[in-house]
């Protein structure tokens, strides 16, 4: 496939992991409003060594605000993560968990991943950009 056969994004955003806060998105809410068609969000989502998934699983709080975001501005945000140990730091000891997310430009969950350290996986999901 060539350059010109690939479908045209429009105006990318790009927010940083915690950039897409949970209490408050001005960092979203202002690429929205700039005319962003599609938001990506490369982030390194970790949870203390003891994390229980089962008893509070892990996404819930990004998927609301990053299917507000997708609603109000028409906009896909997909929020990809790492997994693995974190090594060092403040966070010594957490572990990166993947969970990535896409969510489409009407907000609903259209691709989500595993859960665990070690839940390494490719995934690929099919959005809709607003002009396409």
């Amino acid at each position: 496939m060539g350059a010109t056969d690939l479908p045209r994004l429009g105006r990318v955003g790009l927010a940083v992991c915690a950039d897409l806060r949970l209490d408050g998105n001005p960092l979203g809410e202002s690429l929205g409003a700039m005319g962003a068609t599609i938001l990506p969000s490369p982030s390194s989502w970790a949870v203390p060594p003891d994390h229980d998934n089962t008893a509070t699983p892990y996404g819930q709080e990004w998927i609301g605000p990053y299917a507000e975001l997708a609603r109000k501005y028409q906009m896909p945000v997909v929020g990809v993560s790492n997994v693995g140990p974190v090594v060092g730091g403040e966070w010594d000891g957490w572990k990166c968990i993947g969970c990535s997310i896409a969510v489409d430009s009407d907000g609903a969950v259209v691709a989500q991943g595993p859960y665990g350290q070690d839940a390494e996986a490719r995934i690929v999901a099919k959005v809709r950009v607003r002009g396409q």
